[in-house]
């Protein structure tokens, strides 16, 4: 036992229960680490610093768990956490400055971790380095950045043609949400996007429906669809896309409005658009060459249908970049 409690190995404590050692390893490797588990009534209280930041509370109470806690000594002691059914632990309290995130370990046990305001985060950070502030502004920028890609990748998902109800739309809007509490653990953050994906296959499972003819619909939208991102590029305007996939205006209208929420020509704009856009952040074209290649009789008019759709002038992110 004097072993365990080396202050040259680690940084521990006992209270009212068995000492329980907390590896010197990242935050994010925690859930790996296997832990003893006190009596039950026993409390038993680890911590480790590393890097100037303490990392971890580690509480069992009345329950065979472990609980994974940022906070105050006092406020982390005060909780008390009971043990519901066979896998679920949950927190009974919820404090004004805090809220209690549970989550699902896919392979495991489920956890319950309570988590501090983004302000109580970077007040904290701040107190102990500017460093720290800096990399948590980083990380949440990264976040945002990776929220935004996996957002995108799931609306062109949902494009296709499903029938999904607005809770479907709702989980895909607010992603970015959903994930910032989970920013600085790449463990949680990589169980919570397991978590969402799992979420919108059921909601996608359980609003999508059958109904006459469907079937059909599906597989002329997705030929209407694979064509405009194959050949946005050759055709001047929507009507072309209907004369070579030989169907009728209304019939396409209709379909593409019903599955998508556009219409058959927003999502040939949408298309070039985007693929402008991706140009021009990348400097492989400039707005001349843009225009004269997506079919725009001018410079100006290539100009204005750009700014119309996104808000601002293509000039903008040549001079951002």
């Amino acid at each position: 036992m004097k072993d365990l409690l080396s202050k040259e190995k680690y940084d521990g404590q006992i209270e009212d229960g068995v000492f329980i050692s907390p590896f010197p390893v990242p935050k994010y490797q925690l859930l790996k680490t296997k832990w003893q588990v006190s009596p039950k009534g026993k409390t038993v209280i680890c911590r480790y610093s590393g890097d100037g930041f303490k990392i971890a509370y580690v509480h069992c109470k009345n329950a065979e768990a472990v609980h994974i806690c940022y906070g105050h000594d006092r406020e982390f002691l005060n909780s008390k956490f009971t043990l519901k059914g066979h896998s679920t632990l949950v927190s009974d309290t919820l404090k004004s400055n805090q809220r209690t995130e549970n989550f699902q370990l896919l392979k495991g046990k489920y956890c319950s971790e309570t988590v501090l305001e983004q302000k109580e985060f970077e007040s904290i950070f701040l107190a102990l380095s500017p460093d720290w502030l800096d990399r948590y502004q980083k990380e949440l920028e990264n976040t945002g950045r990776f929220c935004g890609s996996l957002h995108k990748t799931l609306l062109n998902k949902l494009a296709k043609p499903i029938r999904y109800s607005s809770r479907v739309g709702d989980l895909v809007g607010n992603l970015k949400k959903i994930m910032s509490p989970y920013f600085f653990d790449e463990t949680y953050l990589v169980l919570k996007i397991k978590e969402v994906l799992f979420l919108l296959h059921s909601e996608i499972r359980e609003s999508f429906t059958i109904a006459n003819g469907i079937h059909g619909d599906i597989r002329l939208l997705e030929t209407f669809v694979d064509y405009i991102e194959e050949n946005f590029f050759f055709n001047s305007n929507i009507s072309t896309v209907y004369e070579e996939l030989g169907c009728s205006a209304t019939a396409m209208n209709r379909i593409v409005k019903s599955h998508i929420g556009i219409t058959p020509k927003e999502l040939l704009t949408q298309t070039r658009m985007d693929y402008a856009k991706e140009q021009l952040e990348s400097g492989a074209m400039n707005v001349s060459e843009l225009g004269h290649a997506l079919h725009y009789s001018t410079q100006n008019h290539f100009s204005r249908a750009f700014r119309n759709w996104f808000g601002y002038s293509p000039s903008q992110i040549k001079k951002e970049s």
